[in-house]
């Protein structure tokens, strides 16, 4: 099974996304394997940047990349 998620795509919660779902897989799946991407296509750096600074604040999440 594979299973990919942004823990910062919550904001979809409209559509019953929570960033617990991702957070929480390795301890749902005890020896689940997890990698990180490391290059996003979808979007250039500068807005990365802005979106990790955004970000970087929050008590929950992952490390950004």
């Amino acid at each position: 099974m594979t299973a990919v998620g942004d823990d910062f795509q919550a904001i979809y919660g409209f559509r019953s996304a929570s960033a617990d779902f991702i957070l929480g897989f390795p301890e749902r799946f005890a020896g689940a394997a997890t990698g990180t991407l490391e290059h996003n296509y979808r979007a250039a750096q500068p807005l990365l940047d802005v979106a990790n600074g955004v970000s970087a604040p929050a008590e929950d999440g992952l490390p950004p990349t």
